[in-house]
């Protein structure tokens, strides 16, 4: 692993901080100091979390962007999700990426990034505050989880591979499509699954509440599937032949769904009433992502698997297998963990293997799932080491701790992502030298109240976002340019030397000489 000088010297050092974090909890693991060893690993996983979100001074198109303005929009307004603001001309309702009312995923993580805007100020690391936050929050959860349905180690090297795992480090970023969404989705559902191993485990009340509360969260968040946590939990009942005729097996999992249903609904409930047709629209393409290809996003049954070894490490694919059967050992006198562990696991993998419409991150919520089960895997492998070596346990351990965590981070593979040494090179020069071209709008108009036209590609939602005003790609006919001037419209285009007549000679428009990549 070579760290290379394209970084910036402030990355730099949050890099070798958080990565010093990680190997101290390596240590005080080994040392049996638990607790203190999972506040450093979560505190590492912080800190490379934060180094991540740094490296891109830009918001990503895809789709990142979209999230970045309905959210700036919301904090004026938190139960009026807009894109458009201001549409000054007709919009399609049912087209997410050019409508007014925005109800294409669920509101929950666009108020947590409003709420950062409002304490952070607008800009790109407030916007990936929150999601830095929850998947921080997820490093103790896995911990817990894993010590719950195995042991210490299992949990600490199930935590261990998701705090220093680059798909989990690059979903933070915004750099994948539903970036946010997907991250604030996972932290939700996961803690739900969580506040239900915990309940197990003690049967307090309070573990109760949480599974339906962060239920109800991951439907606000990202639809019905936030329900999971409950179809698995009916599926410990109904398999167990002793449970699933007493009645009072039943009472816990209908209380906590209430719950659920209490915090999910109200928003359904208002946006039918105040947006009827966006409402309708919405739910509706939901149920299309499963029977239609939308946007081309299509795929095979095997989609999913495929992508296994870049989400969890090239290995994964290969041990997959016997880590389930580790982990299917270590639930043997627990089952209703098995049954859980394994309805959630198949449940997603199906579900989505059958549905039409593919994207990378749909099955992501079983992360949780994977790093036990890896974890269960290399505690073994640790376990047959150290009985064959009898000195030198703690060196040879933590040398194959080291080991799995080079692989599972690999800085050449983010220095290719987020610098312009590499492979992202070209990508990176446009975004950045579009960026400060919208950032500098503000300062080359009267007021925010313009709309600014010939934005290019899909630049205008980006403009909106810096410059506050009312932005689209194309440019305007000149009917629509004599329409809007009569109604007392500011017009603004982006100027690229080759203007139409009736635009250039209208000295009413204000024209932007920048060059817009």
């Amino acid at each position: 692993m070579i760290i290379d000088t394209h970084f910036q010297n402030k990355d730099l050092i949050y890099l070798v901080i958080g990565l010093l974090f990680v190997v101290g909890s390596i240590i005080l693991f080994l040392k049996d100091r638990v607790k203190l060893a999972i506040l450093f690993l979560s505190f590492g996983g912080c800190i490379l979390r934060f180094f991540m979100i740094g490296l891109d001074p830009f918001i990503h198109i895809w789709d990142e962007q979209f999230h970045a303005l309905v959210s700036k929009n919301m904090m004026s307004n938190p139960f009026n999700p807009t894109l458009y603001s201001n549409p000054v001309l007709p919009y399609d309702t049912s087209s997410w990426s050019s409508n007014h009312i925005w109800l294409h995923k669920g509101p929950v993580f666009l108020w947590l990034i409003a709420i950062s805007f409002k304490v952070f100020g607008v800009n790109e690391i407030a916007l990936r505050l929150p999601s830095l936050l929850m998947s921080t929050i997820l490093i103790p959860i896995i911990f817990r989880m894993g010590k719950i349905v195995a042991n210490d180690k299992v949990g600490f090297m199930a935590a261990f591979l998701f705090a220093t795992a680059n798909y989990q480090l690059e979903m933070v970023t915004g750099t994948i499509g539903s970036d946010h969404n997907d991250v604030a989705f996972m932290f939700f559902l996961c803690a739900g699954f969580w506040a239900w191993f915990e309940y197990q485990n003690s049967g307090k009340i309070k573990w109760l509440i949480l599974i339906g509360l962060f239920s109800g969260l991951a439907v606000d968040t990202k639809w019905i599937m936030g329900f999971l946590v409950f179809f698995c939990w009916f599926l410990t009942i109904i398999l167990n032949k002793e449970k699933r005729g007493q009645l009072i097996s039943y009472r816990p999992i209908f209380v906590s769904g209430l719950i659920a249903i209490a915090v999910s609904t109200p928003w359904y409930i208002y946006t039918f009433i105040r947006f009827p047709l966006e409402t309708e629209e919405t739910l509706s393409s939901y149920s299309r992502h499963f029977g239609t290809v939308m946007e081309g996003h299509s795929g095979n049954w095997l989609y999913h698997i495929a992508l296994m070894g870049q989400q969890y490490g090239w290995i994964v694919p290969i041990i997959i297998l016997p880590s389930l059967y580790l982990l299917f050992r270590h639930l043997s006198k627990k089952i209703e963990y098995r049954i859980l562990i394994f309805s959630w696991l198949m449940t997603v993998e199906i579900f989505y293997a059958f549905a039409q419409t593919k994207m990378p991150y749909f099955t992501i919520i079983v992360a949780p799932v994977m790093y036990v089960a890896l974890g269960s895997f290399i505690v073994l492998v640790f376990q047959y080491a150290a009985n064959k070596v009898q000195r030198g346990r703690v060196i040879i351990t933590s040398v194959l701790i080291l080991f799995i965590g080079i692989f599972n981070f690999s800085i050449n593979e983010v220095e290719g992502h987020h610098t312009n040494a590499g492979f992202m090179e070209g990508e990176r020069t446009k975004y950045t030298h579009n960026t400060s071209v919208f950032k500098d709008i503000v300062n080359r108009l009267p007021g925010k109240d313009y709309v600014i036209f010939n934005c290019k590609d899909c630049n205008a939602i980006q403009v909106m976002f810096y410059s506050g005003g009312t932005a689209y790609n194309e440019l305007p006919q000149k009917a629509i340019c004599d329409s809007l001037e009569k109604k007392g419209v500011n017009l603004a285009v982006f100027y690229d030397g080759k203007l139409p007549d009736y635009i250039k000679n209208d000295s009413k428009i204000i024209k932007l000489e920048y060059s817009v990549m």
